[in-house]
């Protein structure tokens, strides 16, 4: 992902050089360059729910699991931990992605 965004910022950078004013195209290069790292930052802080900028508690998700639950018709698809039921193997991990 990091490299699809550097790739973007290239072609951003390189596209508009010579057809746009030069304090234009920096100012053009640095605010897309500004929202492409936020949109990494939140990526990465809705990748890990519980911790972050954007963090919620446990028990907010269990709230859901409450609230859910009468809705679903059969078994709910993950079990009291909160991992999905019936996926042999499955471990969680709190790695980063990148």
């Amino acid at each position: 992902m990091l490299a699809t965004v550097v790739v973007v910022l290239a072609v951003i950078g390189t596209a508009t050089l010579t057809t746009v004013d030069g304090r234009v195209h920096v100012v053009s290069v640095i605010v897309a360059a500004t929202v492409f790292a936020a949109t990494l930052i939140l990526i990465r802080d809705l990748d890990q729910p519980y911790a972050g900028a954007v963090h919620r508690e446990p028990t907010q998700t269990e709230f859901i699991l409450h609230q859910i639950s009468p809705e679903v018709h059969g078994p709910l698809p993950c079990d009291r931990k909160g991992l999905p039921a019936g996926v042999p193997g499955y471990r969680a991990t709190t790695d980063s992605l990148g």
